[in-house]
């Protein structure tokens, strides 16, 4: 049975695997969900405290210092916090920013955890619902739901760190005679050992695809840690990583809005979580990107554009290619820059070659059209399908292109945020149908990947 430990969480100190000068086991600490608080057996005097201060300084801000256990007091459940070199010092105590943290219930290791078991809402859509059927006849109301064991999908299996791990999901439910029935989800990732460092690259690897198949970064899960018993999987402890932008408000948080079925997804999601890990996929900027794709700000526009300016370069390494004609059209131009500037000045002659070498430096106006006529034409159709965009626009892109230049040169935009929503929403399906792509998802798979994503 789960047995989740909440914040506040008071206890001893263990042990302290980096070097602190009043740090030290059977030290007592309070961990408030954000900062470990270690408290000190005796005053701190100006002196010392200054000390603590200065050395304090000379870390680098964003450094990992170690992992700090203990027992949780009463219960003696064991606790070990990730925290960085960021503290604040008092008199009495010193509080460190945490990084992550996990709980073991009674005498267990990490070594013992074969199952990491992510759930919440952001899971429960992303898994298929559990089946539910009624019948109110001959007076009885009856309810049959199918079981969990009917409702596992095969997810594939994700190579992290060098080593192959298999991934599921399941859908199932809870009762409560007094209340209702409950419906929840999880999805789970088998592993025959742990340390803390695989157990966070697991983490990292699994929470940034769910991100990108649900379009969304501000979402949090329940980490359950599980070990394989003679009647099933045990949950014997909970692991959570803490992030500093974890809850992003806007009218798109719902869960009717960002709604993927895991069954659309099946075993490619594996090789979502494959990309992560190996940083084919940039895990880190991908789901602060994601943080509000659906909301369109000044610097969302910057940020959106640069995005797909780098997936085109990947997908499109050799860039544009010009029919012979618009060729014809281009070495013409640069050949009469080159023969004007053989008649000028050295200087002027400069500004010409180089903007002889410029011809061909195709807008990101260009690049959008291109990319909508040259992706495979399943992918094509699911982007302007889900986009609401006129494919036969001769001028798709601009508007964008326009806004894009403006902000980044400090210029009056000559069109509102409301206009470009539609460029915009097609921005954002190009960039995720292109790194479905670069991660080697089938074209079809691919198509159907977009049109499932909320």
């Amino acid at each position: 049975m789960k047995k989740r430990i909440d914040p506040p969480i008071y206890g001893v100190l263990t042990r302290v695997s980096m070097e602190h000068q009043y740090i030290r086991e059977g030290m007592h600490f309070c961990f408030d969900g954000k900062n470990l608080t270690v408290y000190f057996d005796n005053r701190l005097d100006p002196t010392q405290l200054m000390e603590v201060l200065f050395s304090d300084v000379g870390e680098t801000t964003n450094e990992i210092k170690g992992i700090v256990e203990g027992r949780v007091k009463p219960s003696d459940e064991y606790v070990a916090f990730h925290v960085s070199c960021r503290s604040v010092i008092g008199e009495h105590s010193i509080a460190l920013a945490v990084v992550a943290y996990w709980v073991l219930y009674g005498e267990v290791g990490l070594g013992d955890i074969g199952r990491l078991r992510f759930e919440g809402e952001c899971v429960d859509s992303f898994c298929p619902m559990t089946n539910l059927e009624t019948d109110i006849s001959k007076g009885r109301y009856v309810i049959t739901a199918t079981t969990c064991q009917e409702n596992i999908i095969d997810l594939g299996t994700a190579k992290i760190a060098g080593k192959s791990v298999a991934i599921s999901a399941e859908a199932f439910w809870v009762y409560d005679f007094r209340r209702n029935i409950q419906f929840k989800s999880c999805v789970s990732v088998e592993n025959d050992a742990l340390d803390y460092d695989r157990m966070k690259r697991i983490y990292t690897s699994v929470a940034s695809a769910l991100r990108f198949c649900l379009g969304r970064g501000n979402v949090d899960f329940e980490v359950s840690l599980c070990r394989a018993t003679s009647e099933g999987w045990e949950t014997v402890g909970e692991f959570a990583a803490l992030h500093g932008k974890m809850y992003v408000p806007d009218e798109y948080d719902g869960r009717d809005i960002s709604f993927v079925r895991a069954h659309n997804i099946g075993n490619h999601f594996s090789a979502l979580v494959s990309a992560f890990d190996s940083e084919m996929l940039e895990g880190k900027a991908l789901s602060e990107s994601r943080e509000d794709s659906q909301l369109i700000t000044f610097p969302k526009v910057i940020e959106l554009t640069s995005s797909f300016e780098h997936e085109f370069r990947e997908v499109f390494p050799e860039g544009i290619r010009h029919g012979a004609s618009t060729q014809r059209v281009y070495d013409e131009a640069r050949e009469a820059i080159l023969d004007a500037a053989e008649r000028l000045p050295s200087d002027s002659k400069r500004i010409l070659k180089r903007l002889g070498d410029r011809v061909e430096d195709d807008s990101l106006e260009a690049r959008i059209r291109y990319a909508c006529k040259k992706l495979p034409a399943p992918v094509c159709d699911a982007v302007f399908e889900k986009s609401s965009v006129n494919r036969k626009n001769t001028r798709l892109g601009k508007k964008i292109t326009a806004m894009r230049n403006d902000i980044a040169h400090g210029n009056k935009p000559r069109h509102g945020l409301g206009d470009i929503r539609e460029e915009y929403k097609l921005l954002v399906n190009l960039v995720f149908v292109m790194r479905l792509l670069r991660a080697r998802i089938p074209d079809d798979d691919a198509a159907r990947l977009l049109k499932a994503m909320g």
